[in-house]
C-alpha cells in the first residue's frame, strides 16, 4: 500500500468523534460567617440525585454548640441546612 494513502486511511479514522465518559462532580458547599463575637451562621449545600442526599456531614469541633436547630429543605438538586452554632 502506498505510504500516502495509509496516512490519509489512518488520518479518517482518528478524525471520526469517539463518546467519552468522565467522573461526575458535585461538590458540597460550606459556609461560615461570624455574625458576632464567637456567633457564627453556618450554610451547608449538599447535592442531591432524585430523594438521595450526599451523605458527607460537616464536624465542628466539640466546644461549638448549637444556638439554633438545624433548618434544612431541598431546592431543585441540593439539600441546604442552615443553622447557628
Amino acid at each position: 500500500m502506498n505510504k500516502k494513502i495509509l496516512t490519509l486511511m489512518i488520518m479518517a479514522a482518528l478524525s471520526f468523534p469517539f463518546p467519552s465518559f468522565a467522573h461526575e462532580s458535585r461538590p458540597a458547599y460550606l459556609e461560615i460567617n461570624e455574625t458576632e463575637a464567637g456567633i457564627y451562621d453556618i450554610v451547608w449545600k449538599r447535592p442531591m440525585r432524585g430523594d438521595r442526599v450526599l451523605g458527607l456531614h460537616p464536624r465542628f469541633p466539640s466546644h461549638c454548640r448549637a444556638i439554633t436547630p438545624p433548618a434544612s429543605y431541598n431546592s431543585p438538586g441540593a439539600n441546604i441546612e442552615r443553622r447557628s452554632l
